[in-house]
């Protein structure tokens, strides 16, 4: 069984092998870059409220973020405020090992433990630590997913692997990046 939320010890997932998503046609994952620029964030925040709420009413009801540092983190936190008004909605956390946040700034890890707290499921895709364990909860998130929303100016890192893995596999793909001029 995977568990709702972190151990209160450490407030962390337990390790899970399993799936928390029932039905990838109604899960959205996210991806987007760690570094966001900051005089944009109140233009993007709007943009991804109004690509959770478009998402909402296309009937998409779990919504994946891998919880890492910029858009993942902003992502999950539309998400939980969605909820206020979208009770029916799920945020699920994938995360990619237990020491996801190490090194991490403080006031990152505020709001990451604030998420996982809030969040409606979390699961750890890996025991420990591995060179490629943020790539496989990449993948993860693509294969339990039909829509991708992204923000992704670059092709390159974690990113631009999960969007070559959301091509592959044809989700439906948001970028906001290129709605932000808009």
């Amino acid at each position: 069984m995977i568990g709702r939320r972190a151990c209160e010890k450490e407030r962390r997932p337990s390790f899970c092998g399993g799936c928390a998503v029932e039905l990838p046609s109604v899960t959205c994952c996210f991806t987007g870059h760690r570094e966001l620029p900051a005089p944009r964030l109140p233009r993007l925040r709007a943009l991804l409220d109004a690509a959770v709420e478009a998402a909402a009413q296309a009937g998409y009801t779990a919504f994946i973020s891998g919880a890492a540092r910029g858009f993942d983190l902003l992502a999950a936190e539309a998400v939980l405020s969605a909820k206020a008004r979208r009770p029916e909605l799920r945020l699920i956390l994938a995360l990619p090992c237990p020491d996801q946040t190490r090194g991490w700034p403080e006031a990152d890890l505020r709001r990451w433990r604030a998420i996982v707290d809030a969040c409606d499921e979390s699961l750890c895709l890996s025991p420990f630590y591995t060179p490629q364990c943020m790539l496989f909860r990449d993948r993860w998130m693509v294969d339990h997913s039909a829509r991708c929303i992204c923000y992704m100016t670059r092709f390159q890192g974690g990113t631009g692997f999960t969007m070559r893995c959301a091509l592959e596999r044809e989700l439906e793909m948001v970028n906001l990046a290129l709605r932000m001029d808009a």
